[in-house]
Parts: structure tokens; C-alpha cells; sequence
């Protein structure tokens, strides 16, 4: 009886783990093979008046073709040399020419930090006993005002606090420094993730296609929480990998204790951590259920405890810091999905930022509650139109999902130069002129048109010929793709902010290019054997 029973357990875990893997499969592949179709013969481009407008299009395949072919044959050119190189020597190789690249950005870029970013470090700067001024140009919300709003910005708030105690609040070097450092980060953890989960050569090859990646490295630039957030994130995942693999109790003890740890880090940086904290938790729930691991499930409550901790943790300093201010004004998460699900003004694009939130915040009075019922009824609104016509529902939804997931360059520019100041004049120097209005914006956009669509092919090829191989490991990265994808779907989207969704593409795409190249070394040789004989 113990034995069938044991039985009986064990098949239910196996049934679990292959329920769970087959539906994200489904579901990734299907996704991930629309937007490799709709990149691949569509571009949509940001205009160059920084107004979060695009240009929408069939793509230039005469230009981005030809620009894709040469990347594929430089890759397999250098193939060979690349995974030769011992694996310390090509890591700092890595990080160098990630700090080269972000030095040599952030010197041409001269501009300094606008709107929400800006509003951080102001606050930051001014936060003391009596902190209650500031005001903010494009909607009249004071500092005070606002971090009541979003109060999950106080996470990185506090620590610019402390940054700026140490290196200046207008240091604006030092921040974009301390960011290339964690753009760094990112190629390692995805170098090392590629590694455990594919192979040692797709992770050599993870680091050529982000070495291509170029909006990641132009992100140094932004004074935000989001590329210190996904380096952490990225590293909590790379821990937890590890913790499941090993069966050491003190070496699990490490690794899951460094996933708690980082993912809360992640978390104060940006909350939208919140994908790869859910992430993590289905991670350790599966793995847990169909290894018969069941102490997996101490570090999955662990990760959702301290994702619940982090922002009464941060809202409760800031408060004490800034001599009682209150968070009883929180916008509720419902406004940004009534956002999301509308049509924007002209100027912007569906489902991106339009000031409903901050709109709704003015009619409710900051009140809670009224926010919450103003909101709801937008979304019922918004769904019930969407429901009497389904050919407008389809229209809109596919514009939204093109907007974020087909623009190559993911605001990078944007962040850098317009970022708020739209309309007004650019009065840059001759290269910044040329970036943002001349033959280097064209020239950037084609390549990064071109870098995104071989990643997006590159992932399919893998997804398609490893289909009957895949197992739940290899859909870590998967998970939390769709978690972004899902969530910026139904809420506010942009394009820059499916950027820390999009790099998750990368290993699935260095695997892709381990397999074609291994197909056409395959015919070669047997092309050469046919030859010889």
C-alpha cells in the first residue's frame, strides 16, 4: 500500500510538472513566433520630436535584410574564436566592453535627468523634517504630493538619499556610472543564466547578441530604478537556479537565501520586480511539487514575505525622514489599468501613459476609495466596448502589443534626450544633432530594427526544433516574459518598459543560433564527405 501510494504521489508530481510545462510552452511559443512575424515585416519607429508618437510600417527589407545577413555571418565567423575563449578571460572582455560602451554614451550625452526622474532626485535631495515643497510643471502635483501618490517610489528615493550623501545630488556622472556598472551586471547574469540553463556555448554567444543589444547600454543613462532592479532580478533568478540544482542543504541554504535577498533589493528599486517575484514563486512551487522538495516551498514564502515587506519598509523611513508625511493617498493599481485599456490623445499611443491616473486622482480628491470606484467603472466601460465590438478590441490591442514589443530601440533615445521636453528645441552638439534628428538616428534605428528581429527569429528557431525536448528549466526565463507581457497588455504600456522582458529573449536566441550554426556545420560536412568520395 505505502509503495502504490508512493506511486500514485510521484505520477501526480510528474503529471504537474509536464501540465505546467506544456501550457507556458503553448503559450511561449505561440507569442513569441507572432512577434518574430509581425517584427520581421513591420517597423514602427519613434518619432523624432520625442512626442511618444510612432511611425508605423511595412519594414525596409532592403535595408534590414541585408543588415540582419551580415550579423548572422559575422556571428558564425567568430563563432568558433568566441567559445575558445577561456570563460573568466571572456567575462571581463564582457564587462570592459559594456563600460566602454556606456562611457562613450553617457560622455555625448549632456542632458540631464527630466520628469520622473528628475522628481526622485528632488525629492531625494530635499527630503528632510520639513519636507513639503517642489513643484511639478506638467501637472501641478508638489513633491510631497507626489510621492503620495507612488509611494512605491520611495524605495529608490531612499537610496538615492544615501547616494547622494556620498557622491552629490547632482552627480549626475556618478549615477550614470553607478548605472553602467549594473548594465554590466545584466550581461553577466545573463551570460551565467544562459549557461546553466542551455549550454557554455550559447552563453558565449549571449554575450556577442547583448553585446548587439544597444538600447540595454543606452539605458546607463537612466537616473530610474529599472536597470538596477533587473540586475538584481536577474541574479535572484540565477541563484534560485542554482539553489534547485544542488543538493548540498548549506550550498541551498546560500543560494536561496541570495534570491530572497536580491529580489527584495530588485523590489525596492522598482516594485515592477513584481513579475520576477511571481516568477521565482511559481519557480520553487513546481519544482518543489514535482521533485518532492517540499522544503522549496520555505524560500517561496520567503520571496513573497519580503516583496510584502519592502514598501511598508520604505514608506514607514521616508515618513519618519521627512517628519511625518502620511501614505493614506496611494494611487490604486486599478487607475493604471483603466490607462492602459484606453485610447491616448493624439500625441501618444493607446495604452500608453495619457494622465488619466493623475486625472482621477484630482476628481477623487486623493481619496482611496473614490479613485478605486472611478477607476473600476473606466476598466467595466472599457470592457464592455471592447466586448460589443471585437474588430475595434482586436485593433486596439494589436496596436498596443506592436507599440511596446516591435519599437527596437525601446525609448532609448528618448530617455536620453526628450524624455519631457517633447517639442522643444534641441540645441545639442553636432553628434547629438545627428542622433536625434540626423543620419545616426536613422542608422541606429535600422540597427536596432535589425538586432531585435534576429533575436526574435533566433528564439523561434530554438522554441521550433527543440519543441519535443523542452522540459520546465528551460522555461524559467519564459515565465516571466509572459508575466510582462500579460501585465503591460491589461496596464499602462511602453515600449520602454517591456525592455527588461524582451532581454529574457537572449538566451532562448543564443540557443537558436547554437542550432543553426551546428545544422549548416552538419551540411557542410556532409557536403564535403559527398565530395570526397
Amino acid at each position: 500500500m505505502d509503495y502504490t501510494l508512493d506511486t500514485m504521489l510521484d505520477r501526480f508530481c510528474e503529471k504537474i510538472n509536464k501540465v505546467a510545462t506544456i501550457t507556458i510552452f503553448a503559450i511561449f511559443i505561440a507569442l513569441a513566433t507572432m512577434l518574430a512575424f509581425a517584427a520581421i515585416i513591420t517597423s514602427k519607429n519613434m518619432a523624432r520630436d520625442f512626442s511618444e508618437t510612432q511611425i508605423w510600417s511595412l519594414k525596409n527589407n532592403a535595408i534590414s535584410l541585408p543588415v540582419l545577413a551580415v550579423l548572422i555571418v559575422l556571428a558564425l565567423i567568430t563563432y568558433k574564436q568566441i567559445i575558445n575563449i577561456p570563460q573568466a578571460l571572456l567575462k571581463a572582455l564582457a564587462v570592459n566592453y559594456t563600460l566602454l560602451i556606456c562611457f562613450i554614451w553617457t560622455s555625448i550625452i549632456s542632458w540631464s535627468p527630466t520628469q520622473d526622474q528628475r522628481i526622485l532626485i528632488d525629492i531625494a535631495s530635499d527630503l528632510n523634517a520639513d519636507f513639503n515643497n517642489g513643484h511639478l510643471d506638467t501637472y501641478g502635483i508638489d513633491l510631497k504630493e507626489y510621492v503620495q501618490m507612488y509611494p512605491f517610489q520611495t524605495g529608490y528615493i531612499l537610496f538615492y538619499k544615501v547616494f547622494g550623501w556620498i557622491w552629490g545630488y547632482q552627480n549626475w556622472t556618478a549615477i550614470r556610472l553607478f548605472n553602467s556598472i549594473m548594465v554590466a551586471g545584466c550581461v553577466l547574469a545573463i551570460f551565467s543564466i544562459t549557461k546553466e540553463v542551455f549550454s557554455r556555448q550559447a552563453a558565449c554567444v549571449s554575450l556577442v547578441i547583448t553585446g548587439m543589444f544597444l538600447p540595454l547600454f543606452l539605458f546607463s543613462n537612466f537616473a530610474y530604478g529599472n536597470i538596477p532592479s533587473l540586475c538584481c532580478a536577474l541574479f535572484a533568478l540565477l541563484a534560485q537556479i542554482k539553489a534547485t540544482r544542488t543538493e548540498d542543504s548549506i550550498t541551498f541554504i546560500k543560494y536561496a537565501s541570495a534570491s530572497v535577498l536580491l529580489i527584495m533589493i530588485a523590489t525596492i528599486f522598482k516594485p515592477n520586480a513584481l513579475i520576477f517575484v511571481l516568477t521565482m514563486c511559481i519557480i520553487w512551487l513546481v519544482e518543489g511539487i514535482s521533485n518532492t522538495k517540499y522544503t522549496f516551498l520555505i524560500p517561496l514564502l520567503a520571496t513573497f514575505i519580503a516583496y510584502r515587506t519592502v514598501t511598508p519598509l520604505t514608506t514607514s523611513i521616508f515618513s519618519t525622514m521627512s517628519g511625518g508625511v502620511t501614505f493614506n493617498h496611494a494611487m490604486p493599481l486599478m487607475s493604471h489599468f483603466a490607462m492602459g485599456l484606453q485610447e491616448s490623445e493624439a500625441l501618444r499611443l493607446p495604452g500608453w501613459f495619457n494622465g488619466y491616473s493623475i486625472t482621477v486622482y484630482r476628481q477623487a480628491h486623493g481619496d482611496p476609495s473614490l479613485m478605486q470606484e472611478i477607476a473600476t467603472a473606466a476598466v467595466i466601460d472599457r470592457l464592455s466596448i471592447f466586448f460589443n465590438q471585437p474588430i475595434y478590441a482586436v485593433s486596439f490591442f494589436i496596436r498596443k502589443v506592436c507599440s511596446m514589443w516591435i519599437e527596437p530601440t525601446f525609448q532609448s533615445l528618448w530617455i536620453s534626450f526628450g524624455g519631457g521636453h517633447g517639442f522643444e528645441p534641441f540645441n545639442g552638439s553636432w553628434i547629438q544633432q545627428s542622433i536625434v534628428y540626423g543620419k545616426l538616428f536613422a542608422v541606429y534605428n535600422i540597427f536596432c530594427d535589425a538586432v531585435q528581429s534576429l533575436i526574435y527569429l533566433l528564439a523561434c528557431i530554438y522554441l521550433w526544433s527543440s519543441r519535443k525536448a523542452i522540459s520546465f528549466k528551460h522555461l524559467y526565463l519564459a515565465i516571466a516574459f509572459l508575466g510582462g507581457f500579460l501585465y503591460h497588455l491589461i496596464s499602462e504600456g511602453k515600449s520602454d518598459y517591456v525592455l527588461p522582458y524582451f532581454i529574457l529573449l537572449i538566451p532562448y536566441a543564443s540557443a537558436g543560433f547554437v542550432i543553426v550554426r551546428d545544422y549548416i556545420t552538419k551540411l557542410l560536412t556532409s557536403h564535403n564527405c559527398i565530395y570526397a568520395k
